[in-house]
């Protein structure tokens, strides 16, 4: 079984709940073992562990950059294979 860390939320205009539930089948059909979180700071944690993290988060923060820690979490992660997906606002964001 694969897994997969799956951020979502911010700002409801975007509709993340809607886009999480579209989402979820999508990545059960994929055989996809899935941790779902609403808290943007886990990308700071240890993100090997996962065969890939799907970013769908937007604009709930006061800045749509990603920490330090984050963009150092993830470029671990896809340099050992991890792979990343991300749709609308997210897949736009920035380092600092």
């Amino acid at each position: 079984m694969k897994h997969a860390l799956f951020l979502y939320g911010g700002w409801p205009g975007h509709q993340p709940y809607k886009v999480a539930a579209w989402a979820r089948g999508l990545l059960a059909s994929l055989d996809f073992q899935v941790e779902e979180v609403q808290d943007p700071f886990r990308l700071e944690d240890d993100l090997t562990r996962y065969d890939l993290v799907v970013l769908g988060w937007t604009q709930a923060l006061t800045t749509e950059d990603l920490s330090e820690a984050q963009e150092r979490s993830l470029l671990t992660a896809v340099s050992q294979g991890v792979g990343v997906a991300g749709w609308h606002g997210m897949a736009a964001t920035g380092s600092s």
